[in-house]
């Protein structure tokens, strides 16, 4: 990457299916904005392919729980923030 060159963006993805949904790649303060309201998720979100989650992620996450969201899948990191 040239010093001129925009830093790449973050990204986030959601997906649906029957058993469930799914988000991967980033969830931060970046991608908050991407994500649909937590109460527009019911059953399990899968979680595997979180590659970052900050604070305001964290903190998304718990709203999903208190939705009544079952959380799967989070790395040992990643559920440490949760707890926090």
């Amino acid at each position: 990457m040239n010093p001129g060159d925009a830093a790449p963006k973050p990204a986030v993805r959601v997906e649906t299916g029957a058993e469930g949904a799914g988000i991967s790649g980033t969830v931060s303060v970046w991608t908050l904005g991407q994500l649909p309201a937590p109460e527009a998720f019911s059953g399990r979100v899968r979680l595997d392919d979180v590659g970052f989650l900050d604070t305001a992620g964290a903190w998304y996450l718990l709203r999903l729980r208190a939705a009544g969201v079952v959380l799967e899948g989070l790395s040992p990191a990643h559920a440490q923030l949760v707890a926090a």
